[in-house]
């Protein structure tokens, strides 16, 4: 399970993934399995794009399936960010 390139216009730069369930867990769909912790810029009210002003924000965004699954294993990625290995079924 990754993120797609929608998820990231939607949330900005991944900081940090929280792990929210342990390996061997069941999940059942709609359950978060962690939630990602992310930044990114906020263009405000501007004439031109060189007038414009940009501020930083940051966010806590849920991570779900929509199906049933078991979580097999956690992968550490880089900085303390996870990948997950699942086992679907419906």
């Amino acid at each position: 399970m990754g993120l797609t390139e929608r998820a990231f216009d939607l949330i900005g730069d991944v900081r940090k993934l929280e792990a929210l369930v342990e390996e061997g867990a069941s999940v059942g769909a709609g359950q978060k399995l962690m939630d990602a912790h992310w930044e990114g810029y906020k263009r405000g009210a501007s004439d031109e794009l060189y007038h414009a002003r940009w501020s930083v924000v940051a966010d806590t965004r849920g991570v779900s399936l929509p199906v049933t699954a078991t979580v097999l294993g956690l992968n550490p990625v880089g900085s303390g960010a996870y990948s997950r290995t699942l086992s679907g079924s419906t």
